[in-house]
């Protein structure tokens, strides 16, 4: 079954240096405790979400949570930033185990233990050992819990809801493909983003210079683009690490399109004010445009059995005198067998096939062929497949088409929540 993406499956990566993170963990107490405006105090409410309080003390692990699985240098902004993001996302999980409950969802504690313990294996350690490691550099075991509780739920509440829902159509795969086939006729480029959301002025401002901070420290070399975007990217791409895959000129979303055109080379972009917020965008690498290139044929086939079988499909050929006529109902009026072999590739042909068909123009018909003593048939090449090498098949669109419409949803319905949530910040 097509999923949500799951959060615990980028926790393992990002969690497993955590144990050898003592020292940053330090630094980013530190640094919060040396400026007044940035510390969190261990008791109070900074929200409250449907009666429900979010303590400072939890914004203060979920935000150190967050450095120490970045690998960042804290200072004022970083940890301003991670405060911020902390704050954000309890909330959704406020909101998403509220939900979980109106449906009477529960989270065994026996799942939330095999989830540590997958996190732990991948860590190469045991779940006592990678616990014990969360403690050392000042992490509660319940942060960890409660983030894998509501992912589990949401993607329970989502897959429940909307999974079964969504139907990709064959028109969507073959629209989806075309434009993908059209575009690689463009410069390609490669290219990763983390978008920061901001409204006012007065935010805009402050986020500008948080991404200038977040850049440098890229560049720096002291967390990977990828973390930065999984942690404090607003944008869909964030469970992916910001990845946008490859996408020809005509692909670039308007706000960033100039200057990744201008990008001599692999690099990170500085601050990008957008209608609503600030996009750091990545240039990991650029191609020229991909030529076209025989990748199969569409194929119907007529065929017929006996001891006048040749003269018989040649007797309906003559009767069927275009691909477009040819269907099971013409073919079984003129005395033979159907078969519509539909879309085929160049690797499901065998040589002396490929390269009779290739010579064969559109709408045109092989001629007339014993397969055994007794079977003969004639092969109606409908139409020449040009496309680039390296293509998605069709299977791969209809995935990735089925979870981004599922995600869709899931933000939708989020946003739903929060629309109708009442959330007093303090």
């Amino acid at each position: 079954m097509r999923r949500l993406n799951n959060k615990l499956s980028i926790l393992a990566p990002i969690l497993a240096g955590i144990i050898a993170s003592a020292p940053i963990a330090a630094h980013a107490q530190s640094a919060a405790s040396e400026d007044g405006s940035t510390a969190l105090a261990l008791e109070g409410t900074v929200a409250v979400v449907n009666d429900e309080p979010i303590s400072y003390s939890d914004v203060r692990q979920r935000a150190q949570f967050i450095l120490v699985s970045l690998g960042v240098n804290p200072n004022q902004e970083t940890i301003r930033q991670a405060q911020a993001r902390a704050v954000e996302g309890l909330i959704d999980e406020k909101l998403q185990m509220q939900e979980a409950a109106e449906y009477e969802l529960e989270i065994d504690d026996a799942e939330i233990d095999s989830s540590i313990a997958d996190i732990a294996a991948r860590s190469q350690t045991t779940p006592e050992g990678f616990l014990q490691g969360l403690a050392e550099v000042g992490l509660t075991p319940r942060t960890l819990r409660d983030q894998i509780r509501a992912d589990i739920a949401w993607r329970r509440l989502v897959g429940g809801r909307f999974g079964s829902r969504v139907r990709i159509s064959n028109l969507q795969i073959d629209d989806n493909l075309e434009r993908l086939n059209n575009s690689m006729e463009e410069t390609q480029y490669r290219i990763g983003e983390i978008f920061l959301p901001a409204i006012t002025q007065e935010e805009i401002a402050q986020v500008f210079q948080g991404a200038g901070e977040l850049k440098r420290q890229i560049e720096a070399g002291a967390a990977p683009f990828d973390a930065v975007a999984r942690q404090f990217s607003a944008a869909p791409t964030a469970s992916a690490g910001g990845e946008l895959g490859w996408l020809g000129e005509s692909q670039l979303k308007s706000s960033y399109s100039d200057v990744i055109k201008s990008m001599a080379g692999p690099g990170i972009s500085d601050p990008i004010v957008s209608d609503n917020g600030v996009y750091l965008i990545a240039l990991m690498n650029k191609q020229a445009p991909v030529n076209r290139s025989l990748q199969g044929f569409y194929l119907k086939q007529i065929h017929a059995t006996g001891s006048n079988a040749l003269e018989t499909v040649n007797t309906a050929a003559s009767q069927i005198d275009a691909c477009d006529s040819l269907n099971a109902e013409t073919a079984s009026a003129a005395g033979v067998q159907f078969a519509d072999f539909g879309r085929t590739s160049t690797t499901e042909i065998s040589q002396a096939s490929l390269d009779s068909f290739s010579q064969l123009p559109d709408g045109s018909r092989t001629s007339a062929t014993m397969l055994s003593d007794e079977k003969a048939a004639i092969v109606y090449v409908c139409s020449h497949i040009m496309e680039r090498g390296n293509m998605p098949t069709r299977e791969e669109i209809e995935d990735k088409l089925h979870g981004e419409m599922v995600e869709m949803m899931a933000n939708r319905y989020l946003r739903d929540l929060r629309r109708e949530a009442t959330i007093i910040r303090r």
